[in-house]
């Protein structure tokens, strides 16, 4: 990726069918991610020997740097199942950092993308 851009993240969206009107999007989504140019929180907690549970696309956005574990399930109740679970497994110290990707579509810039900026 070319770093005068400033390009984190190049998302991977594959879609199935045969037409513009057949199209479908699929959950194969994947993302590519530069990592962080300087050590982040993730990469201190780990470091120290903390534990950083990374909850959905958290590991991929991080360029899984900094993360001991990823956990990942579809939809934001699904989402909310993982993250609860995290957070009865973490210890002391531990960091659960979960990213619910639903309330972006549903809720974030994509649908006030003036309000965004």
């Amino acid at each position: 990726l070319v770093d005068p851009l400033k390009i984190g993240r190049v998302i991977a969206r594959p879609f199935v069918g045969e037409t513009s009107a057949t199209f479908q999007r699929t959950h194969n989504r994947r993302d590519y991610a530069v990592p962080p140019p300087e050590p982040t929180l993730l990469d201190r907690l780990t470091e120290r020997g903390s534990k950083v549970i990374a909850v959905g696309k958290i590991g991929d956005i991080f360029a899984h740097r900094g993360i001991s574990e990823v956990r990942k399930a579809g939809g934001n109740m699904a989402m909310f199942d993982k993250a609860l679970g995290a957070m009865d497994d973490a210890g002391e110290g531990d960091l659960v950092f979960a990213n619910f990707v639903d309330f972006d579509t549903e809720f974030g810039h994509r649908r006030d993308v003036a309000g965004y900026a």
